[in-house]
């Protein structure tokens, strides 16, 4: 609850905090990536996926890194549902 309150906070101090969240969140996943920490990198696009749910390349950068992981089934949901966003934001442009 406390969590939710400051972010709450945060947003009502800056409307695109969890935007700039989401793509902090990507880099240090991408940093985790590329050192192989495989694990880690998906905890960080986890975080930019749920602070940013309409942006397919955090849902596409965590499915590499679980295909990395040989978790096949999940990165195809992943790689699924970030070909159904993308197509979504085609569509209202």
């Amino acid at each position: 609850l406390k969590q939710e309150a400051m972010t709450a906070l945060r947003l009502k101090e800056n409307p695109t905090f969890l935007i700039d969240q989401a793509a902090k969140d990507k880099e240090r996943g991408n940093e985790m990536f590329k050192a192989r920490r495989y694990q880690d990198a998906i905890a960080y696009y986890d975080k930019a996926v749920e602070c940013d749910p309409d942006n397919p390349v955090y849902l596409l950068n965590r499915a590499t890194a679980l295909s990395e992981q040989k978790n096949f089934s999940a990165a195809q949901t992943d790689f699924s549902n970030a070909a159904k966003g993308a197509r979504r934001s085609q569509e209202t442009k």
